[in-house]
């Protein structure tokens, strides 16, 4: 099958603003009698179990997935390239190429910081254990 330029790419759908919201602790995922996963001789986790939170989105719950140091690295490669977190608004769509823009938003708190792939090995290691999952 060939596809024609303009394809729809997605359909975007406006969901009904949940009445409900729930906190998942990660560490309350595992059976009461289940240690958590083993850290190999490499500093990655033995084992790691994906857990299906909601299913409309799917969100998936990886508990243990990045061990303290990891999260302490990647923490320290991000300081000092922090920026206010930008959110895609349609106003700010490109007439001829319909990508939407991104801005700042007064509403949003967060915070965000690229890394570059495969940044340091660390980061790649990473990267080929979320690929797997």
């Amino acid at each position: 099958q060939v596809l024609r330029w303009p394809c729809k790419m997605a359909n975007v759908v406006t969901l009904p603003v949940s009445e409900t919201v729930r906190d998942v602790d990660p560490q309350t995922l595992w059976q009461p009698d289940d240690d958590p996963p083993s850290v190999t001789e490499t500093g990655m986790p033995g084992l790691v179990r994906g857990f299906v939170v909601h299913q409309d989105p799917k969100i998936t719950v990886l508990p243990h997935f990045l061990t303290d140091v990891e999260c302490q690295y990647l923490v320290g490669l991000a300081d000092g390239n922090w920026f206010p977190s930008l959110v895609g608004k349609l106003e700010n769509k490109d007439p001829v190429t319909g990508s939407i823009g991104n801005s700042q938003s007064q509403g949003r708190t967060s915070w965000s910081s690229m890394l570059r792939w495969a940044q340091t090995a660390v980061v790649e290691r990473i990267e080929h254990r979320l690929a797997r999952v």
